[in-house]
């Protein structure tokens, strides 16, 4: 009996325990209210996807820097010892020779295709051999090299074009990026209306719950004193079950929709989100003309097309460049000291006037020349399907705008529709509750006209969730959804 009474105490007092742990916890979720603004904002800064997109774009940024490197500036070095002791034919040339080398080189491309080269060198060599005059000797001279494309890659042509090219590219990806992201907003919004319809879901589907707990109640004291019949009774608590069974799924209806707001958003999965927007029916009054205009100022895969038209246009120049024969005039200007110490070896590089010219004609060309006339054509042809593709793109945006602004009237004037079914479906049913609170009706009969309500209501609220959802489309469709925050992504 202790041990009985010992283990009821231990119960108890975990119980009252844990019960206020329990009550707390649940009191401590955090509810957030949230507007279709909050929602947008939050989305950019916090979805997983978005922001995988916005470091996809800012990777293909730095594409440009990689193809503008072709102006950087080079600067090579080396240091080289060498110590000479082989066997000689000759005892005039020695049997040790030690030599000292040391260059520094640095050339950088300017837009004009000219390359220009700025060589440092120096040299200190010591030997045993009779033959020569100075020994030891230091030798440092200073080279100017000139070089300039004249055909093939005139001007730098080829270069700029090429930089022009990747700069479009650039833009391209990040359009594609910005459409990815438009496209996770997009998706973001109507998991809010979703959320939004899911809590008016469940608040009507309770109101029809509690309707029917009144008529049960009403019913079960009926059939106490015999008033109605056992069937009608049943009829009642059979739809008391269904509607508690509807009220069960609009709940779990509302945790998906938390679940996904929740994941759009990342935030935590304890947080309750409240919607602060309501459905609203507002007519779109633009025109089509305005509705295209704005599609095809905005579309990005029109861009896209239009950039992929002028990069065809450069390649047709690089290509067209590539034809040509190489041809580089190279002009090469040297001085040198030359004496026992090295400061002196410096020192006669300016101050002794005997400098070195080299003028250069270099001259390469395939006679054949096939491959170049090859890839000249190939991107004549590829201009050719970028133009095509580009009408292409502009029938589709007609298109695919059309049908998001055709869309959205029709789920206008069926929103105005099934409201106006759902009122008089809600007509119908108070004017048979009150006939059935004066005795003129049925419970049969008042059910039914209960479920018709509640189906039309049902409706009606999912219309005006589509048609939120066929105004994103539409704002989707003319790439307009993402133009305010664009610029700061």
């Amino acid at each position: 009996m202790r041990m009985l009474c010992g283990t009821i105490y231990v119960s108890l007092l975990i119980f009252f325990l844990c019960g206020p742990v329990n009550a707390i916890n649940a009191q401590d979720q955090d509810r957030i209210k949230l507007g279709i603004g909050d929602v947008s904002k939050l989305a950019l800064e916090n979805n997983f996807d978005i922001l995988i997109y916005r470091l996809d774009r800012r990777i293909s940024e730095k594409e440009l820097l990689k193809a503008e490197s072709v102006y950087d500036t080079n600067l090579d070095a080396y240091y080289e010892y060498e110590e000479d002791r082989l066997n000689k034919n000759s005892v005039a040339l020695g049997t040790r020779t030690t030599t000292v080398a040391q260059q520094g080189s640095l050339s950088k491309k300017l837009p004009t295709g000219t390359v220009l080269s700025l060589d440092i060198d120096h040299s200190r060599r010591v030997t045993n051999s009779t033959s020569y005059s100075i020994n030891p000797y230091h030798e440092s001279a200073a080279t100017i090299s000139i070089t300039q494309p004249l055909a093939r890659n005139f001007l730098g042509i080829i270069d700029r074009n090429t930089i022009k090219i990747t700069g479009l590219d650039i833009k391209n990806t990040g359009y594609t990026s910005l459409d990815k992201i438009e496209y996770e907003l997009a998706n973001s919004q109507e998991a809010y209306w979703k959320l939004v319809l899911a809590y008016k879901d469940l608040e009507l589907t309770e109101n029809m719950l509690k309707n029917t707990k009144n008529l049960f109640i009403a019913n079960k004291r009926m059939h106490d004193i015999g008033m109605i019949e056992l069937p009608e009774f049943y009829a009642v608590e059979a739809d008391l079950n269904q509607k508690e069974n509807d009220v069960l799924f609009a709940n779990d209806k509302l945790n998906s929709a938390l679940n996904l707001l929740r994941l759009k958003l990342n935030l935590d999965k304890d947080i309750i989100i409240d919607p602060v927007d309501d459905f609203e029916c507002r007519e779109v009054t633009a025109k089509f003309e305005d509705v295209i205009t704005t599609a095809l100022n905005n579309r990005r895969d029109y861009k896209a097309d239009k950039n992929t038209v002028k990069s065809m246009d450069l390649y047709l120049e690089i290509k067209r460049s590539s034809m040509w024969p190489q041809i580089d005039l190279k002009g090469t200007f040297k001085k040198n000291g030359l004496d026992r110490e090295f400061n002196d070896s410096i020192r006669e590089i300016t101050s002794k006037d005997r400098p070195e010219y080299i003028a250069k004609v270099i001259f390469s060309f395939p006679l054949e020349n096939s491959r170049a006339r090859a890839e000249y054509s190939q991107k004549e042809l590829e201009k050719a399907r970028a133009l095509v593709a580009l009408k292409k793109t502009e029938c589709l945006i007609f298109v695919e705008v059309n049908d998001a602004f055709v869309h959205v009237k029709r789920m206008y004037n069926s929103v105005r529709l099934l409201k106006k079914a759902a009122e008089l479906e809600h007509k119908k049913y108070i004017g048979e509750e009150e006939r059935f609170n004066r005795g003129r009706s049925d419970t049969d009969r008042l059910l039914r006209y209960q479920k018709d309500f509640f189906i039309a209501e049902l409706i009606h609220l999912r219309s005006l969730y589509n048609y939120k959802e066929a105004i994103i489309n539409l704002n989707v469709a003319m790439n307009n959804l993402l133009k305010t925050d664009e610029d700061k992504l």
